[in-house]
């Protein structure tokens, strides 16, 4: 996995895997369901990309953390949240380093869209 993965995709993004905002209505309830029933007010989405899932997460009244190894992806992040009047803390930080970027702890820490794929061994993915 390397930074410049999505350089020069991430204003495209949205338009290929769902518009940003757009969540589906299960979607939206499992997320809300787990939360409540595991009491998530804090979340780190630790592959946030364009903040798709930051939004979803605002919306059901977490607060909401993101970080992404992609400086680009992060960018347009801040873009669609800001648009959105969201003032999420974003950090550029390779998921295999958490513990040593994040002197706090989260209720829930997620990294979804298949972003583990990316990682290019079994032993990566237990480091991560």
């Amino acid at each position: 996995m390397t930074s410049d993965s999505y350089e020069g995709f991430a204003e495209r993004y949205d338009l290929f895997f769902g518009g940003f905002g757009e969540h589906n209505a299960e979607r939206i309830e499992f997320f809300r369901k787990l939360f409540a029933e595991n009491q998530v007010h804090s979340v780190l989405d630790c592959a946030c990309g364009t903040g798709k899932d930051l939004h979803l997460f605002h919306s059901l009244r977490c607060e909401v953390f993101g970080s992404d190894i992609s400086e680009s992806m992060l960018a347009q992040a801040r873009k669609n949240l800001t648009e959105c009047g969201m003032n999420v803390p974003l950090q550029k930080v390779d998921y295999r380093e958490l513990p040593q970027s994040f002197s706090r702890q989260f209720d829930a820490l997620v990294c979804l869209a298949g972003s583990i794929l990316h990682m290019p061994n079994e032993v990566e993915v237990l480091r991560a």
